[in-house]
C-alpha cells in the first residue's frame, strides 16, 4: 500500500479478506484509532498482538465501504489542493509586501 508506514524491530501485518474488507477502509479505520490506549507502557510503544485482535471496526457492506473510502479520499484531495493554494497565495503575498517596501525575497 502507498501509505505512510515504518518497520520496526517486531512487526504485525494486518491482511484483510477482500470479500469482507477492503484494505483502504481497514487503513482508514485504523487511523482513527488512539493507539496510546491500546499500549501496556506508554513509555515503549508497542501493541501487543491480543491488543490488535481487540480492536473492533465496523464493517458495512463492500459498496459503502468502496463509498467511505472514496468520500475520504476526495476530501484529501480538496485539503491537498488548499494546501498548494495557500502556499502560492503566501509567496504572492510575500512578492506585495516586498515590492512595496522595494525588498528582495
Amino acid at each position: 500500500m502507498a501509505e505512510p508506514s515504518y518497520v520496526a524491530s517486531h512487526l504485525a501485518c494486518i491482511l484483510c479478506d477482500e470479500t469482507q474488507a477492503l484494505a483502504k477502509y481497514v487503513y482508514y479505520q485504523l487511523c482513527k484509532i488512539d493507539a496510546r490506549g491500546l499500549t501496556a507502557d506508554q513509555n515503549y510503544p508497542s501493541l501487543r498482538a491480543s491488543a490488535i485482535k481487540s480492536i473492533a471496526i465496523p464493517l458495512p457492506s463492500l459498496k459503502t465501504q468502496q463509498s467511505i473510502v472514496e468520500e475520504i479520499e476526495a476530501e484529501q484531495s480538496l485539503i491537498n489542493g488548499n494546501r498548494e493554494l495557500a502556499n502560492r497565495m503566501k509567496k504572492k503575498i510575500q512578492l506585495a509586501i516586498a515590492r512595496v517596501w522595494e525588498q528582495d525575497i
